[in-house]
């Protein structure tokens, strides 16, 4: 199969690893030192300490790489406007595009028919994370394949990254009673090349699942600097991350999800990779642009257009704007 993957940083590059391993033909839409380091001497994956090295085809310009029968699109979801005309390029007919971004999806409100105050949602694009709509337009919504990410892993030097730990990917057709076409291949592909990969029919569910510890432990980490573990073992943490959990829980029932309220025993018993550094915190020490609208902001514009109260979440928002704010300008 020829596969683009779109955005290949830290977990895009561990993907492109395990398929072009599996005799995939492979294409990164990838920029930067990284890009450089690729055409220079391949991409090196060290995952669960083995040594995956391989020289996909590189380039940052879609046009040049062609179209593909599946493009994986690992970008961070704010820059997501800006890459859909590389997207569209790397698509060939009737292809699917499978989303693999942390937080809210621009394409969650698609086949939604939201009832009350989310009624005007409904099969729209959210303006959090799709401003204006340009994804939605350009990567239409019929073709996505929403994908949730558990694939722990960081960029070391440009061309090489390190993953440990799960090696997971769910995906789920934003609208079940029209799926995407190709979902079903994707998902052999992915699964026969070594990634975990299983289908869901409640895709939103596995969002939140995942979206409640993104948006409780990823901020506090960037505030503190604490790997997942340390964040988790610090005196006082687990009610706190807990009860920004509970938040989370709240606003996905008032949008008709339901999701378990285990959590906070989950992070008890150390859930995670303890020393894992959370994506939101490797790109704010790195200087790069955080994923905090679609992780944290995107959680308070649905709780304000539900009426449900989340202080904690809210407060977490400001102190992390804050954060970044005296980041920038002390670069």
């Amino acid at each position: 199969m020829k596969i683009a993957i779109a955005g290949a940083g830290s977990i895009g590059s561990v993907i492109a690893a395990y398929l072009a391993r599996a005799g995939h033909d492979v294409s990164l839409r990838v920029r930067g030192p990284h890009l450089q380091a690729i055409r220079e001497h391949g991409l090196t994956a060290i995952s669960r300490g083995e040594r995956l090295h391989s020289r996909p085809t590189a380039s940052d310009d879609a046009a040049a790489l062609g179209q593909h029968d599946l493009v994986i699109v690992t970008a961070k979801a704010h820059s997501l406007a800006a890459l859909a005309p590389a997207v569209a390029l790397l698509r060939g007919p009737g292809a699917p595009v499978i989303a693999a971004q942390n937080g809210i999806p621009r394409w969650y409100f698609h086949g939604q028919p939201l009832e009350g105050a989310g009624a005007a949602l409904s099969n729209r694009p959210f303006e959090r994370v799709d401003p204006d709509g340009t994804a939605w337009r350009i990567i239409r919504p019929e073709h996505t394949i929403g994908c949730v990410i558990n694939i722990p892993a960081e960029v070391t030097e440009p061309g090489t990254v390190e993953h440990s730990g799960v090696l997971r990917l769910t995906l789920g057709a934003p609208d079940v009673k029209a799926p995407p076409s190709g979902m079903s291949e994707a998902a052999e592909a992915l699964t026969a090349a070594g990634i975990e990969t299983s289908i869901t029919d409640q895709i939103r569910r596995a969002i939140w699942i995942k979206l409640q510890v993104n948006m409780s432990v990823g901020p506090c980490a960037v505030l503190t600097g604490a790997t997942s573990g340390q964040a988790r073992a610090s005196e006082g943490m687990i009610p706190l991350l807990g009860a920004m959990m509970r938040e989370a829980h709240a606003v996905a029932a008032a949008l008709g999800v339901d999701i378990p309220h285990e959590a906070s025993d989950w992070l008890a018993r150390g859930g995670g990779n303890d020393g894992h550094k959370p994506s939101i915190l490797q790109d704010f020490e790195a200087g790069r642009p955080l994923e905090a609208d679609a992780m944290v902001g995107a959680v308070v514009d649905l709780a304000g257009l539900t009426g449900v109260v989340v202080p904690l979440t809210e407060a977490m928002l400001t102190l992390l704007r804050l954060k970044i704010t005296r980041r920038d300008a002390a670069a």
